[in-house]
């Protein structure tokens, strides 16, 4: 196996054949920020809200940056399996090596009501394991990646948890998960 110059050396469960899971990254982050500035010009022109649920709203938005999404990935790494919350689900990818798991506006209730707290999320599962993340909050222009055993990194700054294990627990949650009672079983070891 090649090894990488520097920084650059990834351990081999990182490698796709010839492609470096930086590659990956790279194709991943042009994508989502593809979707992102489709999605502020959606939302400056007008969209349509549907429910799935009488609870649970779906956006001409939603599907418009899953179809980007979709199609810019499938394209560019055609082996892949693809799951999404705004797709039918095709059980194809089940015999996937790779997956792409995929919230094409993740937080759609936040969006509606005009709450700058929802983002783009992609996810690469090799063998239902994540290994590479990247979420987009396209109202604060905020984008965070992973790549596994590689760190976290916010607008191209490595970032790290500074809490220590004896710390009390912290959730960060959304209003609508508090709204559904979703943090009750939590309530007794952590504040929200």
């Amino acid at each position: 196996m090649k090894q990488y110059e520097n920084s650059e050396i990834i351990p081999s469960i990182f490698f796709l054949g010839n492609l470096k899971m930086k590659d990956v990254l790279n194709t991943v982050v042009k994508t989502v920020k593809i979707a992102s500035k489709r999605l502020i010009d959606i939302k400056k022109q007008g969209y349509e809200t549907n429910y799935k649920t009488e609870k649970d709203p779906v956006t001409t938005a939603d599907l418009e940056v899953n179809r980007i999404l979709e199609t810019e990935l499938r394209t560019s790494f055609p082996d892949f399996g693809w799951l999404s919350e705004e797709t039918q689900d095709n059980n194809i990818r089940l015999r996937k090596q790779f997956v792409w798991l995929v919230d094409p506006i993740d937080g759609t209730r936040e969006f509606v009501a005009n709450i700058p707290e929802y983002t783009i999320s992609v996810a690469l599962i090799k063998e239902k394991s994540p290994v590479l993340g990247v979420v987009l909050n396209p109202s604060t222009n905020e984008l965070f990646t992973t790549i596994k055993g590689e760190g976290v990194w916010l607008n191209g700054k490595r970032i790290k948890a500074n809490h220590k294990p004896e710390d009390k627990l912290v959730l960060i949650v959304s209003r609508t998960d508090i709204n559904m009672g979703l943090t009750k079983p939590f309530a007794s070891f952590t504040k929200i």
